[in-house]
């Protein structure tokens, strides 16, 4: 079985979030989330023992393009609504999705499948308008996700 020696390029991916199938075709950037497996100290007569714990996960961070309409944002917007119910307790609705990272090989085929499951929004970054840029300048937003976990595997068409 021979290795692949191509490097990850950081520019071939796509993204896919079940719930919000408008966030698909506007993603730009997206950050794979960190880890840290927490530990446990078990005192003994002699000495302390570090025992592992639980994972604890970053934020899945994905940032996109704000269209004229805003559907995409609002999407995010309106989600996270539903999850905070900020006007009445009947708004609230307990929303998860699954979402994929997918990146490609140098080929730009589908190589890996990045599968988060349940995810849902726990932030959305502001939008700055600023009438004195000398030129156009087009929105983005980034959207902060919450998951339960999250699997790396080849990518099966």
């Amino acid at each position: 079985m021979s290795f692949n020696q191509n490097n990850l390029s950081l520019l071939n991916f796509k993204f896919k979030l079940d719930i919000t199938p408008e966030l698909e075709y506007r993603v730009q950037k997206v950050s794979l989330p960190g880890m840290t497996l927490g530990t446990v100290d078990v005192a003994t007569p002699f000495v302390k023992i570090p025992l592992s714990g639980n994972i604890t996960y970053d934020t899945f961070d994905v940032t996109f393009m704000v269209g004229e309409s805003m559907k995409e944002y609002l999407e995010i917007f309106n989600w996270m609504t539903k999850l905070g119910y900020p006007d009445r307790l009947g708004q609230y609705q307990n929303i998860v999705s699954d979402c994929s990272l997918i990146i490609l090989n140098s080929s730009s085929r589908a190589n890996i499948n990045v599968r988060f499951t349940d995810a849902f929004p726990v932030g959305i970054s502001n939008i700055e308008m600023d009438s004195t840029l000398q030129e156009v300048q087009y929105a983005t937003a980034t959207a902060k996700f919450r998951f339960l976990r999250w699997y790396i595997e080849p990518y099966n068409a």
